[in-house]
């Protein structure tokens, strides 16, 4: 399915989208141009980018499941399920 380039509709304009300097369809049109772009990758690009985000999320369910284990021995699993939950979005985060 391919994005609507019309998006949004000019009546629809907000005044209080100019705050940012840019209308929303300027924003739209460059955000179309850069998925263009970034899907014109070369295939090695694109895998190596994957593989990469691949890691990233695997250390960070990495970090949950053992701090969550650990956690546990010393305090109820409920609480340490959420202790636990904190690290893998501030391992994702690094």
């Amino acid at each position: 399915m391919r994005p609507s380039s019309r998006w949004p509709p000019a009546s629809r304009s907000p005044p209080a989208a100019r705050v940012i300097g840019r209308e929303p369809r300027e924003i739209w049109q460059d955000s179309l141009q850069d998925g263009q772009r970034r899907l014109a990758r070369p295939a090695a690009v694109l895998a190596a980018t994957g593989l990469l985000g691949g890691f990233h999320v695997t250390l960070g369910l990495l970090a949950l499941v053992v701090s969550t284990g650990a956690l546990s021995a010393f305090m109820p699993e409920p609480a340490a399920h959420v202790l636990g939950s904190l690290t893998l979005g501030s391992a994702s985060c690094s």
